[in-house]
């Protein structure tokens, strides 16, 4: 039994009916469906009707800046990150009239 399991498990994946361009095939088709699904969402300036693109993305800088913090972490080494609290960056995009809209 050992040694009919080692047997088809030495066996490449072409030879056991599993074509590898399928699998690559499918690992592709999951990798586009994550990327979809990661669309930021569009926001429009109720406030300020006649903002674009770059309006919005100085505010969500400032925004993102204002809600930033420095976190040192010691060990073996020391790592600095930068973490950003997203509800209350939200909250200062909403604050300067950004509202999200649907696509």
């Amino acid at each position: 039994m050992l040694a009919r399991v080692a047997r088809y498990a030495s066996v490449a994946p072409q030879q056991r009916g599993v074509p590898m361009r399928l699998g690559h095939m499918a690992m592709g088709a999951i990798v586009l469906a994550v990327l979809a699904g990661c669309n930021s969402p569009s926001y429009r300036n109720v406030a300020h009707p006649n903002y674009g693109d770059a309006e919005f993305k100085n505010d969500q800088a400032d925004c993102r800046s204002q809600a930033s913090k420095i976190v040192t972490r010691t060990g073996y080494d020391t790592a600095t990150d930068v973490q950003v609290d997203e509800d209350k960056a939200r909250a200062c995009l909403a604050d300067r009239g950004w509202q999200p809209v649907g696509r």
